[in-house]
């Protein structure tokens, strides 16, 4: 989000909205969010102490070690979906991106990937970026989905209260499963806008199981992990599990991945 506003400045007025928009859904989500995981025995440990004046200090370190650990895990795995095994037409692909842009489409196409595509990013600005995803992220997947879902089965199966480590898992599982299904829409609509945007022009592509596959593999592990740190260590802990995972994630695809092809 940070990186799309930067590309595309919105006036007074769609700035306004959307920090209003924010503003609201923040609130229902921390809100919502704070309530559910209270009543399941989770939240934010550190930072509510903090809030309330209380010493924290000595749980920091349960709090980082496990997020660099799944972190780094994290990172490190975000290499395996780009694997050349599961880029078997990768050189076909290639070649016909090449024909295209060497083609009377080349106009066309050209203007359709300045208008999705914004300059290259500073370090600087891409560590800002993948710290607000994983504020924004976090809440979102792990304080809001997670715990909301533990307080429904709680509700559901009347074992609270808090919810057992059965039902921790449960809802980590089924919050993995909602993201990824709305990752997959989102992206299946965005591919539809740049197949009408390009007017009809169509490139090669993977079999829709096997791109499929390769978002999962990137998504699973990756909820899964940041849903365990969430339920044992709290909100802090996964937050910071996600950033430590962009970077590993971005060094390892820059560095690694290309001595792999």
């Amino acid at each position: 989000m940070f990186l799309f506003v930067r590309d595309n400045p919105p006036t007074p007025v769609l700035l306004g909205i959307a920090a209003a928009e924010t503003v609201i859904e923040l609130a229902l989500v921390v809100g919502l969010g704070l309530l559910a995981a209270h009543s399941i025995g989770s939240g934010a440990p550190i930072l509510e102490k903090w809030l309330r004046n209380e010493p924290f200090r000595s749980r920091l370190p349960s709090v980082f070690l496990p997020a660099l650990l799944v972190g780094a895990s994290i990172g490190a795995w975000s290499v395996v979906p780009h694997l050349p095994l599961l880029h078997p037409n990768r050189q076909a692909i290639a070649g016909d991106a090449e024909k295209l842009l060497n083609s009377s489409a080349r106009t066309k196409v050209t203007e359709v990937l300045k208008r999705t595509s914004g300059r290259t990013v500073t370090s600087a600005e891409l560590m800002l970026s993948y710290a607000c995803e994983a504020v924004s992220g976090e809440l979102t997947a792990n304080l809001f989905f997670v715990s909301g879902i533990a307080w429904i089965l709680t509700k559901v199966t009347r074992t609270g209260p808090g919810a057992s480590r059965a039902l921790l898992w449960i809802a980590v599982i089924l919050a993995v499963a909602v993201g990824a299904g709305r990752y997959l829409a989102w992206q299946a609509t965005f591919e539809r806008l740049i197949s009408g945007a390009l007017g009809g022009i169509r490139l090669q592509s993977d079999p829709f199981w096997l791109v499929t596959t390769r978002r999962l593999l990137g998504l699973v592990p990756a909820g899964v992990g940041l849903g365990w740190l969430y339920i044992r260590r709290g909100l802090e802990s996964a937050m910071i599990g996600s950033l430590i995972g962009s970077a590993v994630g971005y060094a390892a695809t820059t560095f690694l991945l290309p001595r792999l092809y």
